[in-house]
């Protein structure tokens, strides 16, 4: 008569070594692993400063604007230099899916001049700009 013990053993053997390497597979650093960083840097698109890249995995407010442009006001954020792509407002979520440029958006600060004149008097003044 075989001996059954010796058959059990190797059973289990057999089961052990299918399970272990899907295990492997499964552990929770290859989990992990799985949710890629994104980046997102910032382009000033005619303004001045600088603004370090932010780096993460799931959707996570953008920082504040830093850079200035002289006689203009920031708008937003968008994915298109020309504005043509995703806007974003500052400070907005960014859902970080993909690595991205994202470009200030610029608008111009009217500006009023006031001219002088003597109506037949004399003397001159400077004209005054105002925004």
């Amino acid at each position: 008569m075989k001996n059954p013990t010796r058959y059990k053993g190797f059973a289990r053997l057999i089961v052990a070594m299918a399970i272990v390497p899907a295990l492997m597979i499964m552990s929770p650093p290859a989990i992990a692993g799985a949710i890629a960083t994104h980046t997102v840097t910032f382009n000033p698109n005619g303004g001045t400063g600088s603004m370090s890249p932010e780096a993460a995995k799931h959707p996570t407010a953008l920082s504040a604007n830093t850079f200035t442009r002289a006689g203009y006001t920031f708008a937003s954020w968008n994915t298109a230099a020309n504005g043509s792509g995703t806007p974003y407002a500052d400070g907005a979520t960014y859902p970080f899916s993909a690595s991205a440029t994202l470009y200030a958006q610029w608008s111009a600060i009217a500006t009023h001049t006031v001219t002088f004149n003597p109506n037949g008097g004399t003397g001159s003044m400077s004209p005054e700009v105002s925004s």
